[in-house]
């Protein structure tokens, strides 16, 4: 889903600038709420066309990902024109919390690798354990 959204923004969205490298950037965003996860991709190039609607206008890549963002992951999907210029589009996705068992580390917990005895550093770990 995302590469097919960076893939458009890149290849639609940008327009050529006058070196060989297109003119604009791609901004990418990704945050996660209580039950759900949220992602920005966002581009100031050349912006949407004259009337567009994802139901009538869209490329067989946001097709793709328009089924798996709503009919497959139970999401949603909003394409607009980007204030200022360029196109917004925005996917939000349900998410459910994983259980851990109690006395457990969280994936991600800052204390897990500190309670198992591991470093966070491998190579100063290492150093440690032979210097």
């Amino acid at each position: 889903m995302l590469t097919e959204l960076l893939q458009n923004a890149l290849q639609h969205g940008l327009v050529t600038g006058p070196g060989p490298a297109p003119a604009g950037s791609v901004l990418v965003e990704a945050a996660r709420g209580p039950g759900e996860l949220k992602v920005r991709v966002e581009d100031n190039g050349a912006g949407l066309p004259e009337g567009f609607s994802l139901d009538a206008h869209a490329s067989l890549g946001l097709q793709i990902v328009r089924t798996l963002v709503e009919s497959e992951l139970g999401g949603q999907l909003a394409i607009r024109p980007r204030p200022g210029g360029g196109t917004s589009v925005r996917v939000s996705l349900p998410v459910k919390a994983i259980a851990v068992p109690s006395g457990q580390p969280k994936p991600g917990d800052a204390d897990s690798a500190r309670d198992s005895g591991a470093s966070e550093n491998p190579a100063a770990a290492g150093k440690a354990a032979t210097g």
